[in-house]
């Protein structure tokens, strides 16, 4: 059976050594997966996921932070990858900055030690985008979680640009460019595969943040999750980003994840 345009597979890395696979894609994975991936929608916030036990987190400095939920005390830090998009399988899955070509790799995490059990990729995104990561929506670059299930995760990720202006056409109106892919993620395995796809929709608008939280003059929450009776916040001021852990409405820890 031929894979089908724009389709890439990676093959799970060894656990022992990450390494990066060739490309191959079968249909009947892909449609069992995005019907399996329709069970169960992401709630975490962007950037900041949590097992209840551990949240994950970009580090200020660079790279990702662990920080355990009770204390709020960094356990780890890792320069191996740079955006958590979720927990699954007992694993961390983080996103690391565009490389050469474009192409980003997925990476898995021991949530307790950091070690970097595998590195998969690469996802190869069209050549002129422009990816940022962000804690709010970005107009040019946007990546999230479609669904999550058991076994795995859906990410869809979409980019725009309005057309350059050459000497041939600067007389001409421009016109936007939209480009769009789907990244399924398997935690058994540490599995990725990859399809170019029409532009998908834009990326679900955050829940409105939890409101009674006791912020200080020139916070503001930007979104909110909870998680055990405890209460996850991104909280923005001007010179940074933060996430902080409220319960009954008192702060319990806060730590930077965000530099402006």
């Amino acid at each position: 059976m031929k894979p089908p345009l724009g389709a890439q597979r990676h093959n799970r890395a060894t656990p022992s050594s990450p390494r990066y696979v060739p490309i191959v894609v079968r249909r009947f994975v892909i449609a069992a997966l995005v019907i399996l991936s329709c069970t169960a929608a992401a709630q975490q916030m962007s950037g900041v996921v949590t097992d209840g036990a551990t949240v994950a987190a970009p580090d200020p400095d660079g790279g990702i932070q662990a920080i355990n939920m009770s204390d709020g005390k960094v356990t780890w830090q890792s320069k191996t990858a740079s955006w958590p998009i979720g927990f699954g399988g007992g694993k961390i899955v983080a996103l690391t900055d565009p490389g050469k070509n474009n192409g980003l790799q997925v990476a898995f995490f021991d949530p307790d030690t950091g070690r970097n059990t595998a590195m998969v990729g690469p996802v190869q995104l069209v050549s002129w985008a422009k990816p940022k990561y962000g804690f709010e929506h970005n107009s040019d670059f946007n990546v999230w979680i479609a669904s999550k299930w058991g076994d795995g995760m859906v990410l869809y990720w979409r980019a725009e640009r309005w057309s350059p202006i050459t000497l041939g056409n600067y007389k001409q109106p421009q016109t936007k460019q939209m480009a769009g892919g789907r990244i399924l993620i398997g935690f058994a395995r540490n599995s990725v595969e990859a399809h170019q796809i029409p532009p998908p929709s834009e990326p679900p608008a955050p829940r409105d943040p939890e409101k009674g939280l006791p912020l200080l003059k020139g916070q503001k929450a930007i979104s909110t999750m909870v998680v055990g009776g405890r209460t996850l916040a991104l909280i923005k001021t001007r010179s940074d980003l933060s996430v902080a852990c409220f319960q009954d409405q008192l702060l319990l820890w806060s730590k930077v994840v965000a530099k402006k």
